[in-house]
């Protein structure tokens, strides 16, 4: 099933392709880009949290970008899937490969929740370089 997670467009080395998801009412988009970009738009509240960052982390161990910047505009995180979240994170911080990495946490200025847990997360990491975006709207963001 895995197999069909991966966009057939770029590839690397490794064998990995850029890895695409459609977003729907439960798990976000995912944009995994061979480049380092990787950007996670939409809710996080997954039925198995466990099994859909195991793609994602999967993914993670074999990219080869020295730099990574990623794109967090969630709307909302249950608890399990920040857990995983950081888990994800943290797998990323290990990757030999990768040398640089910047965190663009997007939150909605009327939900502070989201701030903090951006906040929480970077206190967990120690690699990951954190930028903070205030928005109005993240549904309206355009990127």
């Amino acid at each position: 099933m895995a197999l069909n997670l991966f966009k057939k467009n770029q590839k690397q080395e490794s064998g990995i392709y850029n890895l695409i998801l459609n977003k729907t009412h439960n798990v976000p988009e995912v944009k995994f880009n061979l480049n380092g970009t990787l950007e996670l738009n939409g809710r996080l509240i997954p039925e198995d949290a466990a099994s859909f960052f195991e793609v994602l982390i999967d993914w993670i161990k074999e990219l080869k970008a020295e730099k990574v910047e990623f794109h967090s505009r969630l709307e909302y995180i249950n608890t399990t899937s920040s857990q995983n979240l950081l888990f994800m994170l943290k797998e990323l911080e290990n990757n030999p490969s990768v040398k640089e990495i910047i965190v663009h946490w997007y939150f909605e200025s009327d939900d502070p929740e989201s701030e903090e847990l951006g906040i929480l997360l970077a206190t967990n990491l120690n690699k990951c370089v954190f930028r903070y975006i205030d928005c109005e709207d993240l549904d309206e963001l355009v990127l």
